[in-house]
């Protein structure tokens, strides 16, 4: 907001005094030069003068840019100018978009333009005389005189040539001449010309050079005409066109619109996608534009993305909110958007929008159209950040669907786009499966177009679900194969962090804690809301295990329920932040807790299984741990959590079960998950025994010694046996019956049942055969 300085002289704009002193609201628009400035303050002046009341004048600077934002911001200025001074009149100098002036309209006031402020030949030349010495006078005639016939012969010439179509290349070839030609007199007559503006008249904004435009194709089909030969390279200057475009809007508007959407349609019906949308989205025609985005966006998104995100973005709220595939476009496209993936509340839409995609997708899911895609990705988004995790899964399998079977015509950018959402949504809903189809679907259409960034993300995903699953030179290579893409193709935020957890992931799983310090030291001390909040908990958590500092994950565990209450019901985020309760109470020697947490929270599923199989061993329970960890490998694990099962019975096992050496053996070469072997450093004997085979690489024996792994119960010494519990396991391995035993001991049956449980539960064995082959293998007998 500022005050402009007002004119000593009345203005020179008799035409204007009538309609504007009427109005306590005007805007002043039009390219600069032309005396907009000039306008608003006189009109502020004379406005002051005659009511005695305030009067505001908001400055273009704040009105320049997004049409759709710099619409708002015009609102918002207004409206805090009439609440800080009642009855207060408002000047405003617009830019020449004829979309800001609108909201003047809009709010009863008046628009001023170039038609209002052009000076005839003669008010031209009066003003010249009365402002400059005379010497000044000779330039002015000159221009006029010298350069005026020839641009605008070929200004009515080139609009002729547009309006009457023909051969572009014969057409090109007549009027390239006349462009040569009159360039050059526009050059020299330039100080002329630099006269005009000084005295608040643009140029080619003249009575003249309105006479000698006839329609809107002079402006409306500039870039079809270069792209048909018609014009070469870039001769005609933008403030040419803008000018003339400016002109013609304030000549008659209803054509200007009219020729604009003709103009729109004819160039997007003929293929010209981009110069279509174009032409409607610079003149602000929302009408024309909404239509051809939803028509074609999808072609256009392979073409030129950054003018379909701009056109996305331009649609201003009123008018998206009327078309919710619009609304979804506008987050589908918005990068800033999608680094926020992750909900902080579920409270409902107050647009309404989630029930207005729904209803546009049951009525377009059979179609497998482009408008199917976009308005199933839009409302898979939509609902995921509502915290609707059931429904947004149920969307993307839709969505991935759709995807599967749609026509050709619908551009692999919209697939690319569509499916590492896909793979996001799948992943907090703890769908892994779906999760890689989804990104593997991204990879592959991203690669047709390329589209960067869709390479970036789902190279992202691709590496953190590799990690999370322990296979980490699948891991390693997307890892790698992200930040090359990163390196050369810049930056991108959501990517970047994906990438860094599974860096982070991957060293954890191998011990390596300086590497995964190094990581996680790029990224927030606490996750922020992004789509890698639970894996980043994850990560910050395991690491903490390593490094002894039980207390930050009760402390990290609590803040997330708190922060992220939303967010952590997700399905992921319940089940790893389970697994994380899970291993902090086994790294504190409370397996009863743990094995409570793994009971109640992950049940039979493979974390459940392996977790209580890890607890329920450290308990004692050798023989039901190992039937649980049995029960785990038959589910078909992922590599991590096979490892961990495989490593509870190496290190558990007795006879042929006890077969550390093809364990180890079936260990991949580096880089690979060192948490299978943690069980097998928790039995000393089984620990040396790996040692001695001498099958994997120091470092990796280094790191595993280096985390301090209390051994198992029952597994550190010799079981200490009591003088009966002797005498019982004398008479087991003599084969005799329990009333045998009870007559040779001179005992009841309950007791000798007892004091065998009692024998069973020391010694890790559930029957007579494992109780005698832990006492042999402890010299027991």
């Amino acid at each position: 907001m500022s005050e402009l300085p007002a004119r000593a002289e009345p203005p020179v704009w008799p035409r204007l005094a009538e309609r504007l002193l009427s109005s306590c609201l005007i805007g002043v628009r039009g390219p600069s030069g032309i005396g907009r400035r000039d306008v608003a303050a006189a009109w502020a002046a004379q406005r002051s003068r005659e009511t005695g009341g305030p009067v505001v004048t908001l400055g273009p600077a704040e009105f320049f840019g997004d049409p759709a934002e710099a619409s708002d911001a015009l609102r918002r200025a207004i409206a805090a100018a009439r609440a800080a001074q009642a009855g207060v009149s408002i000047a405003v100098v617009l830019p020449p978009h004829p979309a800001v002036g609108d909201v003047i309209r809009e709010l009863g006031g008046v628009v001023a333009g170039p038609r209002d402020l052009l000076l005839t030949r003669d008010e031209a030349r009066e003003t010249n005389r009365r402002a400059y010495p005379a010497d000044f006078e000779m330039e002015f005639e000159a221009w006029f005189e010298a350069a005026w016939p020839v641009v605008g012969g070929w200004l009515r010439g080139y609009d002729t040539l547009l309006a009457r179509g023909g051969d572009p290349a014969e057409s090109a070839k007549h009027l390239q001449s006349a462009v040569d030609d009159a360039w050059l007199p526009w050059i020299s007559a330039q100080p002329a010309a630099d006269v005009l503006t000084r005295i608040g008249q643009f140029p080619l904004a003249t009575e003249e050079a309105l006479a000698q435009t006839e329609s809107g194709t002079l402006v409306l089909g500039l870039d079809a005409a270069r792209r048909a030969g018609i014009v070469q390279g870039d001769r005609v200057p933008q403030a040419v066109r803008r000018a003339c475009s400016s002109a013609l809007y304030q000549r008659d508007p209803n054509a200007a619109r009219a020729a604009v959407r003709e103009t729109a349609r004819a160039l997007f019906g003929a293929g010209e996608y981009a110069e279509g949308v174009r032409t409607a989205l610079d003149a602000g025609e929302w009408e024309t534009l909404v239509p051809l985005l939803l028509a074609g966006w999808a072609r256009l998104l392979n073409d030129d993305q950054a003018l379909l995100i701009r056109a996305f973005r331009s649609v201003p709220r009123h008018v998206a909110r009327g078309y919710p595939v619009v609304r979804a476009g506008q987050v589908l496209l918005d990068p800033h958007e999608l680094n926020t993936a992750l909900p902080v509340t579920s409270e409902p839409d107050e647009s309404e929008i989630i029930a207005e995609l729904r209803a546009e997708h049951r009525s377009s899911r059979s179609r497998q159209r482009p408008l199917a895609l976009t308005t199933a990705t839009g409302l898979m988004i939509y609902e995921r950040r509502l915290g609707l995790y059931d429904d947004a899964y149920a969307t993307a399998t839709d969505t991935l669907r759709i995807s599967s079977v749609a026509s050709n015509d619908v551009g692999p950018s919209v697939h690319a786009i569509a499916g590492f959402e896909i793979g996001l949504t799948s992943l907090l809903a703890d769908d892994i499966p779906q999760s890689f189809a989804g990104y593997e679907l991204s990879q592959s259409r991203a690669r047709r177009v390329p589209h960067w960034d869709a390479l970036k993300v789902s190279s992202g995903g691709l590496a953190v679900l590799h990690a999370l699953r322990g296979d980490l030179r699948a891991a390693t290579e997307w890892i790698e194969r992200g930040r090359e893409v990163v390196a050369a193709h810049g930056r991108h935020t959501r990517a970047e962090g994906a990438l860094t957890v599974a860096a982070a992931l991957t060293a954890i799983e191998q011990f390596d804690l300086d590497g995964a310090r190094r990581e996680l030291a790029a990224l927030p001390e606490f996750p922020d809301n992004s789509d890698k909040w639970p894996l980043h908990l994850l990560a910050l958590g395991r690491l903490a295990l390593l490094e002894g500092r039980t207390g930050d994950i009760d402390h990290m565990l609590e803040r997330a329920v708190v922060d992220r209450s939303v967010a952590a019901g997700s399905p992921i985020a319940v089940r790893l932040t389970a697994v994380l309760r899970a291993e902090t109470e086994l790294t504190r020697q409370r397996p009863r807790e743990a094995l409570r947490i793994a009971e109640t929270r992950l049940g039979d599923t493979v974390d459940g299984l392996v977790y209580r199989a890890w607890a329920t061993i450290s308990l004692g329970g050798i023989a039901d741990g190992r039937g649980l960890a049995r029960r785990a490998l038959a589910l078909d694990p992922p590599p991590r959590e096979r490892k961990i099962a495989g490593g509870l019975l190496a290190a558990t096992g007795k006879g042929e079960d006890d077969d550390v050496a093809a364990f180890v053996a079936d260990y991949p070469a580096p880089p690979h998950s060192l948490i299978g072997l943690a069980p097998l450093w928790q039995v000393p004997e089984r620990r040396e025994e790996v040692r001695q085979l001498g099958i994997l690489p120091r470092i990796d024996l280094d790191r595993l010694d280096s985390v301090g792994f209390r051994p198992f119960p029952g597994l550190d010494e010799r079981p200490r046996l009591t003088p009966r519990e002797r005498d019982i396991l004398d008479c087991l391995r003599r084969g005799l019956t329990r009333k045998e035993t009870a007559e040779k001991l001179f005992v009841s049956d309950n007791t000798v049942k007892s004091q065998t449980s009692s024998l069973y539960a020391k010694l890790g064995a559930s029957s007579r055969a494992e109780a005698m082959a832990a006492a042999n293998r402890w010299g027991l007998v």
